[in-house]
């Protein structure tokens, strides 16, 4: 996975607890082959988690 994060971005995503709900529910096995192509776009793009670095404004769909 390619990305460009801020270190507090990636402190939260893997050391926080907001997001230790997702995070548990994506390293579960399962059929996802590859959990961080998604875990770390679903942070980045969620306005509603508030991480430092994460986008504010989700582009619509």
């Amino acid at each position: 996975m390619y990305g460009a994060f801020r270190r507090e971005f990636l402190h939260e995503a893997v050391m926080g607890t907001a997001v230790s709900p997702i995070r548990d529910l994506m390293l579960q096995p399962s059929n996802i082959m590859h959990p961080d192509e998604f875990y770390f776009p679903i942070l980045a793009y969620n306005s509603k988690l508030r991480l430092p670095g994460a986008c504010v404004n989700s582009p619509s769909p």
